[in-house]
């Protein structure tokens, strides 16, 4: 017995591995929160302590959960913030160019700055324990050479002289980039030396440089109507070089002050999205255990006003912030602020009034939304961050109330949290674990993972001494993913046409047969067509190849750049006002309600999958980040050029998507060949076709584009070579499971539908048919296994000929119109039997060799050249039962039931399950533990 026992434990110990490392970490991990189950807090960061002491004006600010220090000042237990004439020598320019501290980060003593700096410290933060903001403002140059422009290019024109006065008979390109190394080295010293010390004297509090990152997205001072507030792609990439800065500090303290000329305009939001987002990006790579906390530096008044923000812009702000999951706004303010009486009492108006009453709005449904989505172990964060959504209290429901008592926060919060209420934080918002929390719901500490580990070794070590095949590994791995799926199956999108569980596309050009040839066949076997030439326009299946949609950047077979080559070298937002253009012209209406497929096949948007001929998209890459930049190591382009092409694709890839379905919202929009598992190996001896593990996490790492998409389309094309054999079987088999794994992935209350791609022939001999055999390998596999439907694709060279067009005309007569017709028809006829037609019917068993066929006892399928393929004939009673035997309903969003009879509870808040919780990972873990000693 012993000899068999091992591969359930082999199995189950991969998919807990493959379990933490998928479904339970959708996002990295947040840092646990400055205060305890706030995951959103306000900072009051004002010198407004003159109000109450000179003016008799108090400016209560505990009432509104805003964290200020004692006597409101600007350092203290909570916030202390090191201005540059407070820490150390710093060294700058005045105004006037007059140099201090010697001017320039290399003209100073680093030591020597240490020692003050170090001093400072003790004296601004006398607390040891000091665990509250320690905000670093050093404002007067940047550490990047080329960032110093307008009144800071005095660092680069005193560095240069620094070196000409040393070098007179240098060249001016030597100088410039000899000053450059130095100022940029001396710069990263003292920035991180800095931080390092203060980490060191205070290591319990959360240091950082304000106003870094920043994103330098002004443009709505140049181009107001044009202004998209997106960040320049040159500063994402200058953001990465800072690297070194990120990893040394444990907060980021972006700004987001507002101009007067931004009031409640469009543009103000798309100002403070894309900062705030840059932020949250650099946050997630900082560090490999969880992201740094970002705090969000707002003002209460417009700068350099003393002017209000208006209501719109306090959500445009603080409620940004909160919906994109900062961790917390401070809200810092100047001495004018305690000038004068009426300057105190303006404040005091502002904090009573709106101000006052949208912080404890945004923090309060802040703590509700983490209570009820997150089990108080995480916080809550858009499922797409552009979707707009807000943390706010329903109006409804809540009332924020004034108290009458003398004693204790002068408002209060009443109300509940509805049923409904928690149904759209479900549908809008998604958790953020702390760290030491995973789980879609947070809802198991991350030492569960340890226990499991532990425990399955326990067992191995005591009762087992044999090893598995790490192929049988593969497959179990497989069978374990699938089941883990039933414990929340999804609905199913309503079919594309009528209720039609399973469809049938062709996207070849058989046009060009009846124009050239005067060959004409019958395509009523197929729900829906379109030709794939350029000529063409409004179809319903338009597939976008890279010529077609917008300026796709790719190289030739020959190695020539086409639209800049790499996704980095090309404008996004030219390409988008083309794109935008094509697939208007290529489908016309409004109401398009077919398949849309974008076929860009040339690179991939992940580094690591670009091998072989996509290689040059890594090489060029390197290339580009060589030439921009001096004195990198290879270690360092690598980084940098990897960062900067993938966040280029996913931008160019994502951001496409989303503009055809904004375009057609109607139609089903996917790239082909999406998801590919990538199990090419027939080869291997024992080949099973499962996907390489591998492969499946890196497709995990897609999550943004399934997200993005409302389709899936991977391709089972196949090969001659392998012709009927049980290969072909498992390479399409795993090929669809991983696209319906993919497509209950994404925050969708509904499975994608998946349409697999395949073709009239073998990929390695396109006039050479596929079999009937290789048509149920294919096909067939793809209905049983849960497929909305397939589309059949064919290049020019079918319709090259009158002898190709008569052969693609004669299979389409017989053999493949018999198989579609067999095919689309059984899956109707069981959709009618077992689901009521509300649903589409899938395998119970994956593995079994069932299919969903008519009966050659109780049907007949003829063919004509007029009626094309007619279906007569009734099931039996028998075949029926045999159905229901093999096959279970997955039912149509909107019915639920194992018949799919009754009506789905929609307003059910704990209905909307996206993916397996982790907690019932530790009953399994149990019930094989015990298995275990049973056996």
């Amino acid at each position: 017995m012993s000899a068999v026992c091992p591969t359930p434990l082999i199995c189950w110990r991969a998919f807990m591995f493959f379990i933490w490392h998928v479904a339970c970490h959708q996002f990295k991990q947040a840092k646990i929160p400055l205060l305890q189950h706030k995951p959103f807090i306000v900072v009051w960061n004002a010198p407004t302590e003159s109000c109450r002491l000179k003016f008799k004006v108090d400016l209560d600010l505990s009432i509104f959960d805003i964290v200020a220090n004692l006597n409101e000042t600007l350092s203290g237990s909570n916030v202390t913030i090191f201005y540059h004439t407070h820490l150390g020598y710093y060294p700058f320019y005045s105004d006037d160019g007059t140099p201090i501290n010697g001017g320039l980060p290399q003209n100073q003593s680093l030591a020597k700055h240490l020692s003050k700096a170090r001093s400072d410290i003790d004296k601004f933060i006398p607390f040891k324990d000091f665990k509250g903001l320690g905000v670093i403002d050093w404002e007067n140059w940047r550490p990047q050479w080329v960032r110093n422009w307008g009144s800071k290019d005095i660092y680069r024109n005193k560095s240069k002289e620094l070196i000409r006065r040393l070098h007179p008979q240098w060249s001016d390109r030597k100088v410039e980039k000899e000053a450059k190394e130095e100022f940029e080295m001396a710069g990263l010293n003292f920035m991180n030396t800095t931080l390092l010390l203060a980490e060191n004297r205070r290591p319990n509090g959360i240091w950082g440089f304000y106003l870094y990152p920043d994103c330098y997205n002004y443009g709505y001072k140049q181009h107001p109507q044009k202004y998209t507030g997106e960040c320049p792609n040159i500063e994402h990439v200058r953001n990465d070089h800072l690297m070194w800065l990120w990893k040394e500090s444990t907060a980021l303290y972006p700004s987001i002050y507002l101009d007067y000329e931004l009031k409640s305009t469009s543009n103000t939001v798309k100002f403070v999205h894309y900062r705030v987002k840059e932020a949250m990006r650099i946050a997630s790579i900082a560090r490999t255990d969880h992201m740094l906390p970002v705090y969000v530096y707002s003002r209460p008044f417009y700068a350099h006003t003393f002017h209000v923000l208006s209501e719109i812009d306090l959500v445009h702000t603080i409620g940004e912030s909160a919906a994109l999951g900062a961790a917390g706004v401070v809200l810092w303010g100047s001495s004018e602020y305690a000038r004068s009486r009426k300057n105190c009492l303006t404040v005091k108006k502002y904090i009573d009034g709106p101000l006052g009453h949208y912080v404890i709005n945004v923090t309060s449904a802040a703590k509700l939304c983490s209570k009820a989505l997150c089990k108080k172990n995480g916080k809550c964060v858009r499922k797409s961050l552009d979707n707009g959504a807000f943390l706010h209290l329903n109006p409804r429901y809540f009332k924020i109330r004034s108290s009458s008592s003398s004693q204790g926060p002068r408002f209060f919060v009443s109300g509940y949290l509805s049923n409904e209420d928690i149904f759209v934080m479900k549908q809008k918002f998604t958790c953020q674990c702390y760290h030491g929390w995973i789980g879609i719901y947070c809802e198991m500490p991350e030492s569960s993972i340890l226990f499991v580990d532990m425990m399955t070794n326990v067992t191995s070590h005591a009762t087992f001494q044999h090893t598995a095949p790490f192929s049988y590994i593969l497959t179990c791995l497989w069978a374990l993913i699938l089941i883990s799926s039933s414990f929340a199956l999804k609905p199913a999108k309503l079919p594309l046409i009528g209720r039609k569980p399973f469809i049938a596309a062709w996207n070849a050009p058989f046009d060009l047969c009846t124009t050239k040839y005067n060959i004409s066949v019958n395509l009523e076997m197929f729900h829906i067509s379109g030709s794939p030439r350029a000529s063409r326009r409004g179809q319903n299946v338009t597939i976008f190849y890279a010529n077609r949609l917008g300026h796709y950047p790719f190289y030739t077979e020959e190695g020539l750049p086409v639209n800049g080559g790499l996704p980095q070298n090309c404008s996004l937002e030219t390409h988008l006002q083309k794109a935008d253009k094509d697939i208007k012209f290529y489908i016309p209406s409004e109401n398009f309600s077919g398949l849309a497929i974008i076929d860009w096949e040339y690179w991939r948007p992940q580094w690591l999958r670009n091998w072989q001929k996509k290689d040059i998209y890594r090489r060029k890459s390197r290339d580009l980040i060589s030439k921009g930049y001096i004195n990198v190591t290879s270690q360092q382009i690598e980084y940098l050029a990897q960062a900067r092409f993938e966040r280029s694709a996913m931008a160019f890839m994502k951001r496409t998507i989303q503009l055809g379905i904004q375009t057609r919202p109607h139609g089903l929009w996917g790239y082909y060949l999406y998801p590919d598992c990538h199990n090419y190996n027939l080869l291997d001896n024992n080949y099973t076709g499962s996907c390489p593990v591998l492969e499946s996490l890196r497709n995990d790492e897609l999550f943004w584009l399934w997200n993005s998409s409302t389709a899936l389309f991977p391709s089972i094309a196949i090969k001659k070579s392998h012709a009927d054999s049980v290969s072909n079987l498992y390479f399409a088999q795993f090929r669809v499971l991983e696209s319906l794994r993919i497509a209950s992935m994404t925050s969708m209350d509904y499975d994608l539908p998946t349409f697999v791609y395949t073709r009239l022939g073998y990929r390695d001999e396109a006039l050479s048919f596929l079999s009937t055999k290789d048509l149920i390998h294919t096909i067939g596999e793809s209905a049983a296994l849960g497929a909305a439907g397939f589309v059949i694709w064919g290049d020019v060279n079918l319709t090259s000929s009158r002898h190709n067009c008569s052969k693609v005309k004669s299979f389409l007569s017989h053999r493949l119109g018999q198989y579609i017709t067999n095919v689309t028809r059984a899956a109707e006829v069981c959709s009618e039997f077992l689901c009521q037609s509300n649903g589409r019917c899938v395998r119970k068993d994956w593995q079994a060799p069932y299919y969903l066929h008519l009966s050659p006892e109780s049907y007949r399928i003829e063919h004509s050249e007029e009626e094309g393929f007619v279906v007569t004939g009734w099931h039996s009673e028998q075949e029926l039962s045999e159905l229901q035997e093999k096959f279970a309903c997955h039912c149509y969003e909107g019915y639920d039931g194992d018949k799919c009879d009754a009506l789905k509870q929609m307003d059910k808040p704990d209905s909307s399950i996206t993916r397996p919780s982790a907690s019932w990972c530790l009953v399994l873990v149990m019930f094989v533990y015990i298995l275990n000693f049973v056996f």
